[in-house]
């Protein structure tokens, strides 16, 4: 009876440490990836994106260039910007514009414009991506 009780303990403790170690949040290379916006929150105002919102086929897609720049295009604008990323879950992002003057801004547009500069901090839940910054937050997906 003893025998049995100390492999059951085994058994138990073995199936609770590889649930632990299962499902431990797993730290992301967020560059390796294509991230597409799903909304943008200011100060608890949702702005969905809405795939009719846009002409430019990569629209609302963040797309790192390499270790410095990246590509957050507009609805109708190509758009980059340069960020640096000094320790886990902590970016800057800075020099954030719009390079072409297609047409008019969405509001979408005009919120990444504003708020993408104050952008601090990330986090992964899953396949998304959430950008924190001064009242803002932004929500991508993982593509």
């Amino acid at each position: 009876m003893l025998k049995k009780t100390k492999f059951i303990i085994i058994i138990v403790s073995l199936l609770i440490l590889t649930f632990i170690a299962c499902h431990k949040e797993e730290s992301t290379d967020i560059v390796q990836f294509s991230w597409q916006v799903k909304y943008i929150c200011v100060e608890n105002q949702n702005s969905k994106v809405k795939n009719k919102d846009y002409v430019n086929k990569e629209a609302y897609m963040l797309i790192f260039k390499n270790d410095s720049v990246f590509q957050l295009n507009t609805s109708v604008n190509l758009a980059v910007g340069k960020f640096k990323m000094p320790s886990e879950n902590c970016i800057n992002i800075f020099e954030y514009q719009e390079i072409t003057e297609i047409g008019g801004q969405s509001i979408i547009d005009k919120k990444l414009l504003q708020y993408i500069p104050t952008i601090c901090s990330y986090k992964i839940l899953g396949d998304n991506l959430i950008l924190q910054g001064n009242k803002c937050e932004i929500k991508l997906k993982k593509q």
